[in-house]
């Protein structure tokens, strides 16, 4: 018979221990930055975005594989599948009714939703309302049964699952994309290396005057036109002072930050205010959150008065981008593990992060109810937590604090939560870590 170990450690790292004060400019509401206030978002309320898999067997085994690459999919607020209907030719217009409805449920839209960016609201023939996305009607399916499910795409080839993928409203120039940036707060432009890029508000004559000393000065870096080239779409040419050319984005000079040295850096946001990434839609964010930088943990989330967001999770020995922000989301167990990670005694030092009564999900914001009755924002699936011993904001204190536990038969991890079978993944356990964006 095999025997168990479990047994709890708390790694205080020196900058943990110590407590962090925040720097200068460190803190920003991504989606209450004032030059990208008239920014459609990414997600209406109630339209949320979740990862393809499977989250747990009817067995109750949470199974976490070796390949983290997942598909990210559109979702209604209960984290259900969004689907698509190859016969929805006329934009805006509805062809499943009546038996085809009762399987395909129309995606309807939550409360006081409003249409954003590519999502809009359309009628259907009963007089209610539907969501399309970029025009086509947007359904689920009757038989999913829990988020990650994708059973209408196996039965009926004509139904497509809805991946989330870059706008489609602007064509771009050569040497130009988009991508999905978290910690600038949305989807950003980027150069050939896919950096970002960010755009001037101010005067090009004036560029310089009130941006001399480092880390401002220098650092921003012209982002230059060829001489030939035309406008393209939302992008045009700018003149600056010395006559030569410069891509410009609605309006806005772009440039290059000399800071960013990693394709998910965005060192630049908070530098000089009328530099700002160049942002296309922007994510929602709870009012109960913001994204602060610390000197250890990059940009991170945080409570409304500063304290540190943490998230229980499951440690996998896997190489990151991610890994000095405490390792990468896998949605799936977050999902799994729910509010369970933390009840009776846990809740003592483990705060849970309240949602109003009246707010909604979005993006990858989704709301929990604990056995309380409670509401519990969570984020990519992980429930989220402020920790009693964090005093004051950039606290850590709560920071890779360890739950482990040894099957010494088959090596497999198991928690009393759920029991994991990660292949090649050893040694394996949960712990508390910080929640980013």
């Amino acid at each position: 018979m095999a025997t168990h170990m479990k047994f709890r450690i708390r790694a205080l790292l020196s900058v943990g221990a110590i407590g962090l004060a925040l720097a200068p400019n460190a803190a920003f509401a991504a989606s209450r930055a004032a030059p990208i206030a008239d920014l459609p978002f990414t997600t209406p309320a109630g339209i949320t975005v979740t990862s393809l898999g499977e989250v747990r067997g009817k067995d109750g085994i949470l199974r976490v594989g070796n390949n983290r690459k997942t598909t990210d999919i559109y979702a209604d607020s209960r984290g259900m599948t969004l689907y698509t209907y190859d016969k929805d030719v006329e934009p805006g217009k509805s062809t499943c009714d009546g038996e085809c409805a009762a399987a395909w449920p129309a995606a309807v839209p939550v409360a006081a939703a409003k249409a954003t960016g590519a999502w809009s609201l359309t009628p259907r023939a009963d007089g209610t309302k539907q969501w399309a996305y970029y025009g086509k009607p947007v359904y689920t399916f009757a038989k999913d049964e829990q988020p990650g499910d994708k059973k209408g795409s196996v039965e009926n080839t004509a139904w497509k699952v809805l991946s989330v993928k870059a706008p489609e409203t602007t064509a771009y120039p050569f040497g130009i994309t988009l991508r999905d940036l978290p910690d600038a707060g949305g989807q950003v432009l980027v150069d050939s290396d896919g950096k970002a890029l960010y755009a001037y508000s101010g005067d090009l004559k004036q560029e310089r005057a009130a941006c001399y000393a480092m880390p401002c000065g220098s650092n921003w870096i012209v982002l230059a036109a060829p001489a030939i080239t035309k406008a393209v779409g939302e992008f045009s040419v700018a003149i600056r002072p010395d006559g030569s050319r410069q891509w410009a984005f609605r309006g806005r000079p772009l440039y290059r930050f000399s800071g960013d040295m990693l394709g998910e850096d965005v060192n630049g946001s908070g530098v000089d205010k009328r530099w700002q990434p160049a942002l296309v839609a922007r994510y929602p964010v709870p009012a109960e959150v913001k994204i602060v930088s610390t000197p250890s943990n990059g940009k991170i989330f945080a409570a409304a008065d500063g304290k540190t967001l943490y998230r229980y999770s499951f440690y996998q020995r896997v190489q990151s981008s991610d890994d000095l922000r405490a390792g990468p989301y896998v949605t799936a167990i977050g999902q799994a593990l729910g509010t369970r990670a933390c009840e009776a005694e846990c809740l003592k030092a483990w705060r849970p992060l309240a949602a109003p009564t009246n707010a909604q999900p979005s993006w990858h914001w989704t709301i929990l109810t604990r056995e309380d009755g409670t509401r519990q924002w969570a984020y990519r699936g992980h429930a989220l937590y402020t920790y009693v011993e964090d005093k004051k904001p950039g606290d850590l204190m709560g920071l890779n604090s360890w739950d482990i536990a040894v099957n010494d038969k088959d090596l497999h991890t198991v928690s009393v939560l759920a029991k994991i079978s990660a292949d090649n993944q050893l040694p394996s356990a949960f712990y508390w870590t910080t929640a980013y964006p």
